[in-house]
């Protein structure tokens, strides 16, 4: 529809796809739609026995990968007593590795920061960015406050550093925010 309708970028949530898209056939397909629409999208990605959480860039045929830096404490990784948590309340826990420090792309000659969830609630990442672009998988939260709390956030953060936030989610709704 976004191709049809003359779209230049569609943007999907967090782990749109669940699962490492690397050498599959939807890599493929978004990879060809990729020639009439620039698309990104939340995956897994897998590298040297890492998982990651990452936002997949897709532009004329090339694909770009971003894994997510500041994981969630206890939802994607155990940030002390590993062992101990893991040998007899978590057996089969599995936990995503970090990613580089905040990552950031270019797209039509605008730099844009790539925050994933939690990400678009640190405000680190609003201090010199313009634009970012978060993608979100809070369908886990559709009965609380979360969704509502982490768009009170990125508004906060948005209007006191002057950054242009587009956000799309699976969950309850998707949001651009404009500073003021």
């Amino acid at each position: 529809q976004a191709i049809n309708e003359k779209k230049e970028l569609v943007i999907l949530p967090e782990t749109a796809f669940a699962f490492d898209l690397k050498n599959t056939k939807y890599e493929l397909i978004l990879k060809e739609l990729s020639y009439k629409i620039t698309i990104i999208t939340g995956a897994f990605h897998v590298e040297k026995k890492h998982t990651y959480n990452s936002t997949y860039i897709f532009k004329k045929g090339n694909v770009y990968i971003l894994n997510k830096h500041f994981l969630v404490p206890f939802g994607e990784e155990i940030p002390f007593f590993k062992d101990l948590i893991k040998k007899y309340f978590l057996k089969n826990i599995e936990e995503f590795s970090q990613g580089p420090i905040q990552s950031k792309y270019k797209l039509d000659n605008q730099i844009i920061t790539n925050a994933i969830c939690y990400e678009a609630t640190k405000e680190q990442n609003y201090q010199n960015s313009q634009i970012i672009i978060a993608l979100s998988n809070n369908a886990w939260f559709n009965n609380s406050s979360e969704y509502k709390l982490q768009q009170l956030l990125m508004k906060f953060y948005a209007s006191k550093y002057g950054v242009s936030v587009y956000h799309a989610t699976n969950g309850k709704e998707n949001i651009v925010i404009l500073p003021k």
